[in-house]
């Protein structure tokens, strides 16, 4: 079942990849079930942006805007099939439109009616949703 949610990354990769960059580590993760590389096409260029570079992930239909290491990338990819391919515990979904990696968060602040914000440590103040509560004990135990 993993390989079919990898199946996208695999078959873009293969295509659109020079072969010297196909034995890279995102083909080893691919193999092993989660990414560690996310492939970026922009401006006539393939980009691999580390995993562990990545602060957050927000949605936008069926592309999803991945901002790591101070920039932004864009990616045609629905965020509940990019979800599936990252490693469970470092990244959680807070927001129905937002993945975070834990290991960027700095703290986490109480709202009303029972949100939350969490402040990165580049300072990007994002919502964890009432539904999306359940995370929280999660994230207090990554962020400590």
């Amino acid at each position: 079942m993993r390989s079919e949610h990898l199946s996208f990354l695999e078959r873009e990769t293969r295509r659109d990849t020079p072969a010297i960059l196909q034995s890279t580590p995102v083909q080893r993760e691919v193999v092993a079930g989660f990414l560690d590389r996310i492939l970026i096409k922009k401006e006539g260029r393939i980009l691999l942006i580390r995993i562990s570079d990545v602060d957050w992930i927000e949605a936008a239909r069926d592309y999803v805007h991945i901002h790591a290491t101070g920039s932004s990338y864009s990616l045609k990819e629905r965020i509940s099939d990019l979800e599936r391919k990252l490693p469970p515990g470092r990244f959680f979904r807070i927001h129905r439109s937002t993945i975070i990696n834990a290991d960027r968060i700095a703290e986490v602040q109480p709202l009303l009616y029972g949100d939350y914000t969490v402040r990165l440590m580049n300072g990007e103040r994002l919502t964890l949703s009432r539904s999306r509560r359940s995370h929280l004990p999660h994230l207090m135990r990554k962020a400590s």
